[in-house]
């Protein structure tokens, strides 16, 4: 059993981590602009306002760590993937706790009866304010400041892909039948998750997301010595976009950079820890 001290030191270490990294000028990038490391920096954006809490009863349909069937874009009968027209960019996130990660191996789902997949991965962001028992959506005061203009910049752009393909902000969609990003760490009892922590789930579904180690360089594979678990600590680069089909909002995985060992949040035990 790890402590609170444990997890808040971890987290210091990748935010530590994460303000040497290279790619934090805060300039805005577009797919064909990236940097070769993947990691384009984001435009620094103004405070964005609260993302109100669900009606009583009418919590997301889809939780991030259990139902990603919807968060790859299908495809048109001719081929096209239906997106939003908005220019797609690449915005970096802050430092999170990763927690259900499948970026070796594709996660297979059901999609209207056939069996589909995609490289899923769900960040928890930690540090809401809570009130009244329910976690407030906004970017947390607690946060360097740099980290607030990331998480700013990603709720703008998910607000910017929601008028321009469902014609209304976030705050104004109806989550019985738009599925939306942004989640409450209350709505999940696994481990990680609880109030004050606020995630979404990141997808790629037609190319494999590039894991990098701390040093920006050195790739970290499946059955590698430096290990990407529940529990570590990453920043990704992302791109929201729109699922017009699944009235979806959904946050592209493209690549994630591990800043950061901490407690494992799953069952994994070492041949030494499993030894009787």
């Amino acid at each position: 059993m790890f402590s609170c001290s444990t997890t808040s030191v971890a987290l210091t270490q990748a935010r530590e981590i994460d303000a040497l990294a290279p790619q934090n000028t805060f300039q805005q990038s577009s797919l064909s602009g990236a940097s070769k490391t993947g990691f384009p920096s984001t435009e620094k954006t103004p405070l964005s306002p609260v993302i109100g809490p669900p009606a009583a009863g009418c919590l997301p349909k889809y939780h991030g760590a259990r139902q990603p069937a919807a968060l790859s874009p299908p495809t048109s009968k001719k081929g096209t993937t239906e997106m939003a027209k908005l220019e797609l960019i690449r915005l970096l996130t802050p430092a999170f706790r990763v927690s259900c990660p499948d970026v070796f191996v594709k996660r297979v789902v059901q999609v209207e009866g056939k069996d589909s997949g995609c490289y899923v991965c769900t960040a928890l962001f930690l540090g809401f304010e809570v009130q009244d028992g329910c976690t407030i959506i906004k970017a947390p005061t607690s946060w360097p400041e740099k980290d607030q203009a990331k998480w700013n910049a990603i709720v703008d752009q998910c607000n910017r892909v929601a008028i321009d393909a469902f014609k209304k902000p976030m705050k104004d969609l109806d989550r019985e039948i738009h599925s939306l990003p942004f989640h409450r760490g209350e709505e999940m009892e696994d481990d990680g998750y609880g109030p004050g922590v606020v995630y979404f789930s990141m997808s790629a579904k037609h190319r494999r997301p590039g894991v990098i180690a701390r040093d920006g360089v050195t790739p970290i594979t499946q059955f590698g010595k430096d290990e990407f678990y529940a529990g570590c600590y990453a920043r990704a680069s992302v791109t929201p976009f729109a699922n017009r089909q699944w009235k979806s909002l959904v946050v592209g995985l493209n690549n994630l950079q591990k800043l950061a060992d901490g407690p494992r949040l799953d069952d994994f035990l070492s041949a030494d820890e499993n030894s009787v």
